[in-house]
């Protein structure tokens, strides 16, 4: 995404904050590369904000990684990415599984930057009925989101 439109600002989650700050170097990793800077020559990551949880770009895109329990706090996207917002050891807990389920509904949703044109990108295996995509959070609706299965 960042390498077609370097002024996109993507929200990346996971369940934890090292599985997020892996992911991260992992794309750190990827643009950094010979080829994906071929390809995407217009990507320049910006010497001020190249951290563990974010990278800035010139162009004022970024990504930014970060936890369930993560503070989003003055911060927007126009993508987000929820990868595996809950362990699989995790799913048979009630607690568990709702705190995932508000977190989604009270702080990443509102997080969204134009409900209409971005995106939520929930990468997980089914773990219970219950679960954030078995989840329909009132008075959102999945079908009220631009989304592909």
């Amino acid at each position: 995404m960042l390498g077609h439109d370097p002024t996109k600002r993507l929200i990346v989650a996971s369940y934890g904050s090292d599985l997020a700050v892996n992911l991260a170097n992992d794309c750190r990793a990827v643009i950094n590369s010979p080829r994906y800077k071929s390809i995407f020559p217009g990507l320049q990551i910006s010497r001020m904000k190249n951290t563990e949880s974010e990278i800035a770009t010139t162009r004022g895109g970024f990504r930014l990684a970060t936890s369930i329990d993560g503070s989003l706090t003055g911060r927007g996207g126009h993508i987000m990415i929820i990868d595996d917002p809950l362990k699989p050891s995790d799913a048979s807990s009630d607690p568990k599984r709702e705190h995932v389920n508000t977190w989604f509904k009270n702080t990443l949703y509102s997080r969204l930057d134009g409900k209409q044109k971005g995106a939520i990108i929930i990468v997980m295996q089914r773990l219970h009925d219950d679960d954030l995509c078995g989840f329909d959070p009132p008075p959102l609706k999945w079908s009220d989101l631009n989304y592909v299965f």
